[in-house]
């Protein structure tokens, strides 16, 4: 078999199949018939005809019917093609911010004296209400016209591209390394990171405008990023929560659904990764009944594709963390796009349920069951999880009236707090005495002496 060939037998198909059993859709890609992948020609990278059905469904009328109309739908499609900024990074900022919080468009002469409505481009409340859809060997033509890139997959909500993935043979030299390299120079970015060795304009950037995640995989191993990073940024996606491993195992046919969950969680817990030929068929391929009968009675491991895939790519895990654990920030005077790390995503989500449906004393337990401790090391993001709880909460209507209290035992970390509270759209407002912990020594004494 060849290395093009285990690529897709190990790597993208089994991806596009998990992702399938998941709620999208899968269209396979041609490379010579733009109109099979949905589009008029290979320079289209939205899905037009799709986003226009999702907009008519997503923004209602006073009736409760679809009200926007051809010529509406193509100007709002002309929001998300033509939105502010030069470069790569300030365009993907202004989509994003469409993204979550739409646009408005001129009202019909009859409703509301003509005044502009407000318009969705997602669903983020109901991730059933919108359209997901995956695409394989997805052919775009460069911006230059002189050639095309093909990456193995694109991820779409509602027409949108929002994802790009690519994938290598396990079989090869070192596949991950490969495939970021390859995320970078379809995106145009490596002459940004290594502008001495790379001046060319390789890429096809506008793939990239509403991009959210670049994901890299060879199945055994998995990284992803977002716009902007350099390699060493991209990072493994180590959990499924709050969807169980069993539930995912299930999903992916490695355990006989008759399998209780905790015996399954067991079993997974107890298999470490897999030490056979990685050029052997992976477990994933085989059905309960078709495993070697000295595995039958241990499970099988999930392999970090597909662990990444179900904690990331879930219709709803997908929709959460664009909105809730994504912010753009101000780095050494770059602009810098982060994504969540795994163990704040479970965090935050743990947090939240605590929060929501924990009883207090008097309801039947002893202790308010609603506390809780999050450990952090140094550098291990303690303020972005701060932000991405408060996001969290906001969204939560349950919790969205809730004032946050910080409390901090360093004026540095509170001048650190309040620039990263801007990120959630909160502010830091220091109570007085912080205010006269900060007094300088020589007004302090006199503060003091004074009174």
């Amino acid at each position: 078999m060849s290395k093009i060939q285990w690529e897709y037998d190990l790597v993208e198909r089994p991806f596009c199949e998990q992702l399938k059993a998941m709620g999208w859709q899968w269209i396979e890609g041609d490379k010579d018939v733009p109109d099979f992948t949905e589009r008029a020609n290979f320079r289209e990278v939205l899905l037009k005809q799709r986003l226009a059905t999702a907009l008519r469904k997503l923004n209602l009328g006073k009736d409760g019917q679809p009200w926007l109309d051809d010529d509406r739908i193509r100007r709002i499609i002309e929001k998300l093609e033509k939105a502010e900024g030069h470069r790569l990074m300030e365009i993907n900022e202004s989509v994003t911010k469409l993204l979550l919080k739409g646009t408005e468009i001129d009202g019909l002469p009859d409703w509301n004296v003509g005044r502009n409505q407000p318009v969705r481009f997602i669903d983020f409340e109901a991730p059933s209400n919108n359209d997901f859809l995956v695409i394989n060997q997805f052919k775009v033509e460069l911006t230059s016209g002189r050639g095309h890139v093909i990456p193995d997959a694109v991820l779409f909500i509602n027409g949108i591209p929002v994802s790009v993935a690519e994938f290598k043979s396990p079989g090869i030299e070192n596949p991950l390394q490969e495939a970021i390299n390859q995320l970078l120079r379809y995106s145009n970015q490596r002459r940004e990171l290594w502008p001495t060795l790379y001046t060319d304009n390789e890429g096809v950037e506008r793939l990239f405008h509403t991009n959210q995640l670049l994901i890299a995989s060879d199945l055994f191993e998995s990284r992803a990023a977002t716009i902007g990073a350099p390699p060493e940024a991209y990072l493994e996606w180590a959990d499924t929560s709050p969807v169980s491993l069993s539930i995912v195992a299930q999903e992916l046919g490695v355990l006989p659904r008759s399998t209780g969950e905790s015996e399954a969680a067991q079993e997974l817990a107890a298999v470490g990764p897999e030490k056979g030929d990685r050029v052997g068929i992976p477990l994933f391929f085989r059905k309960p009944d078709q495993r070697p009968e000295a595995m039958r009675s241990q499970g099988a491991t999930l392999h970090s594709q597909q662990i990444l895939a179900a904690g990331m790519l879930r219709p709803a895990h997908l929709l959460d963390l664009i909105r809730n654990f994504t912010v753009f920030q101000q780095v050494d005077g770059k602009t810098r796009k982060v994504v969540a790390r795994y163990q704040q995503f479970r965090a935050i989500h743990k947090a939240v349920t605590k929060l929501s449906e924990g009883r207090i004393r008097g309801q039947g337990v002893e202790r308010d069951e609603r506390g809780g401790i999050v450990w952090h090391t140094q550098g291990s993001g303690k303020s972005l999880s701060m932000v991405f709880l408060v996001r969290k909460m906001r969204m939560m209507p349950r919790l969205n009236r809730f004032k946050v209290v910080v409390v901090t035992d360093r004026t540095d970390l509170q001048d650190q707090l309040g620039t990263t509270a801007q990120l959630s759209g909160e502010s830091v407002r220091p109570t007085d005495e912080d205010l006269k912990s900060r007094e300088s020594p020589t007004a302090l004494t006199q503060r003091l002496l004074g009174e």
